[in-house]
């Protein structure tokens, strides 16, 4: 309860003031549970540093008031005087809580972060997985009418080649930097330019559209294999949309690992529930740098998850 002998503007600095400060302990606590369950989630050599900065990220709006309601506590105290009569005293919190509200005090980074990670549909990460299996996964991957699907290319190219395929799937790279070059480079692959596998052609919008995957050799453990791999083009879209100054904002690049994360997690489970794209996909997901900052070399990478895959088909 609040001292009744208080003037009105002591009783509404008093409670503006409790309620920030129970805003900055709850932040405080959220810093401590984000670092527990999702530390994984923000870069390697600067996770608590991140994470303190997504908690007390305010709106400016917020600031002000801060500083309004500080000037007003250092007045009172200098100089005390009743201001209203009793009655305003019983309704003293009916606008300071409008203008909490008004000013958004609970709004953090951490709201966007539980925006992207809810099941909404809504967000940036899931728009990206979605149009993505919709526009050319799902047009790819099975096999359409007469046209063959991914594992029937394959064979076919193999078959006609004499070559062996490590996988027979499309194996797609999600790199934590977001970006994959034109041409995938390493020691270990080399693109074979002039034999993709056989084309597609599916109807979309009005255009009959091709779509062509291309075709790697690759050494695992000294002996040659192919592969057909590619970067996942909307991650590459999205690194670019950062670092254009008309479509980058501050909040996308802040949870820039979110919206990645979400878009593996969520593409991941598209593709396993649907029966069309089961075992037809693969997706790759690693870092650019080791944590020593050593680039990785994507070949190492694939030649690791290749293994992997080959491990756990072994013991079904």
């Amino acid at each position: 309860m609040l001292n009744s002998s208080m003037t009105w503007g002591k009783n509404a600095t008093f409670a503006a003031v409790n309620l920030i400060l129970a805003e900055l302990i709850w932040r405080i606590a959220r810093i401590f549970h984000e670092y527990r369950y999702y530390s994984k989630h923000y870069p390697f050599n600067e996770k608590f540093r991140t994470i303190c900065r997504h908690g007390f990220t305010f709106n400016q709006s917020f600031l002000c008031l801060m500083t309004i309601i500080g000037a007003t506590v250092c007045t009172q105290f200098l100089t005390i005087s009743l201001m209203l009569d009793s009655i305003l005293e019983q309704i003293h919190l009916l606008p300071i809580w409008w203008i909490l509200r008004f000013v958004q005090i609970t709004k953090s980074a951490f709201d966007y972060a539980d925006f992207i990670r809810s099941d909404s549909g809504l967000d940036y990460a899931t728009g990206m997985a979605s149009n993505y299996f919709h526009g050319y996964l799902n047009l790819t991957l099975p096999k359409h009418d007469e046209q063959n699907g991914i594992k029937k290319r394959i064979e076919n190219y193999a078959s006609k080649h004499d070559v062996e395929f490590a996988v027979k799937r499309l194996m797609i790279l999600i790199p934590n930097s977001l970006h994959t070059r034109p041409v995938i480079e390493s020691p270990l692959m080399e693109r074979q330019d002039k034999q993709p596998l056989e084309g597609v052609r599916r109807d979309r919008a009005g255009v009959s559209r091709p779509y062509i995957n291309d075709v790697y050799r690759i050494l695992i453990d000294e002996k040659p294999y192919y592969i057909t791999v590619e970067g996942a083009t909307p991650l590459l879209s999205y690194f670019d949309a950062l670092n254009f100054y008309l479509t980058s904002t501050w909040q996308m690049k802040a949870m820039q690992k979110e919206i990645m994360i979400k878009f593996y997690r969520y593409l991941k489970n598209i593709l396993e529930k649907w029966p069309a794209t089961q075992e037809q996909c693969e997706l790759v997901f690693y870092n650019d740098y080791t944590a020593d900052g050593r680039r990785q070399d994507v070949g190492e990478v694939l030649c690791l998850h290749i293994k992997n895959m080959w491990e756990n088909n072994n013991r079904k």
